[in-house]
């Protein structure tokens, strides 16, 4: 899933003093991603491509969790009818988690791919950052 990037944002590889956004992002999504670990290799890249989204959600302020997560919910079921409220305690628990856990990250999630080579699956994520962020990083390290 890509998302549009924005003349403030910048692709970033690595980020200086951080994580790599693949494990971050991994680690973030389990309570979405660990029971469906097993799942297609389609169903799978939904998971991720939806946390990729709750992510980058979540890091705008404006609304508060509940009101990200029900914002969520109901674009999901315009995808999808049959995606109901079961999701929204969930989301609203990534977003608050992306919040309190991760408010100092300022990625964005670009472009998040699930690779698969034999029984081995990754997730590959291309992250992006605010130009003065990164630009700051940049000058400091």
């Amino acid at each position: 899933m890509q998302h549009g990037l924005s003349p403030e944002q910048v692709l970033v590889g690595g980020f200086p003093g951080m994580r790599d956004m693949s494990d971050v992002l991994i680690e973030w999504a389990a309570p979405l991603l660990e029971p469906l670990k097993d799942a297609s290799m389609q169903g799978f890249q939904n998971a991720v491509s939806l946390a990729s989204f709750i992510w980058n959600a979540a890091s705008r302020p404006e609304r508060t969790a509940p009101e990200v997560a029900a914002a969520i919910v109901q674009r999901l079921r315009e995808i999808d009818a049959s995606l109901g409220d079961g999701l929204l305690p969930m989301i609203e628990q990534l977003v608050t988690g992306r919040r309190r856990d991760y408010a100092t990250d300022p990625r964005r999630i670009w472009k998040a791919e699930v690779l698969e080579r034999g029984s081995v699956r990754w997730v590959d994520v291309v992250p992006a950052a605010p130009r003065s962020t990164r630009e700051g990083a940049a000058r400091s390290s």
